[in-house]
């Protein structure tokens, strides 16, 4: 089993924090001072617990959960860890695979893969380049985004290719 854990970008993460921290900031000024503006409280309250709500699941989310990618001969399993508790969001059968692409390829050609009915995001970093998984379940098209090193995209790319050999 080979296995592939994304490094953390320190700077993306400090990045969406700033910005929640300076909305959060903005909206509480709101919700204090907009009656004296001659807003309605609700209008200052309501974004400030939108921004408290969106930037704690961001903070969960992107700070302290962390993934790994898992590779075995004919299975790609993605686990979450959140502190000690660890939960396998997917384990993919590689015979189920359409297309592994860059982040960027898959924008250049999103025609070629037709209707895409679910997106799952697996990915270490809110922003940048990844991978994209496409693979079709039950007649429906998926795609998941995830961030693995090059060998690891060597790795699961032969895997792939044995998976589709060995189904013909």
């Amino acid at each position: 089993m080979i296995k592939c854990k994304p490094l953390r970008s320190g700077k993306q993460t400090a990045f969406m924090m700033i910005t929640f921290v300076v909305l959060a900031l903005a909206t509480g000024f709101l919700s204090v001072f907009g009656t004296e503006l001659g807003l309605p409280a609700a209008v200052g309250r309501i974004p400030f617990g939108i921004v408290l709500a969106v930037a704690l699941y961001y903070m969960i989310r992107y700070s302290l959960a962390d993934m790994e990618y898992e590779l075995s001969a004919d299975t790609l399993t993605i686990v979450k860890t959140v502190g000690r508790r660890r939960t396998v969001m997917g384990a993919l059968d590689l015979s189920m695979t359409v297309a592994l692409v860059s982040k960027a390829e898959y924008k250049e050609n999103k025609q070629k893969y037709g209707k895409i009915n679910h997106y799952f995001n697996y990915r270490q970093n809110p922003f940048g380049d990844g991978m994209i998984y496409i693979f079709e379940f039950g007649g429906n098209k998926a795609l998941l985004k995830f961030e693995p090193n090059e060998p690891f995209t060597a790795k699961l790319r032969e895997a792939i290719d044995n998976c589709k050999k060995d189904s013909e």
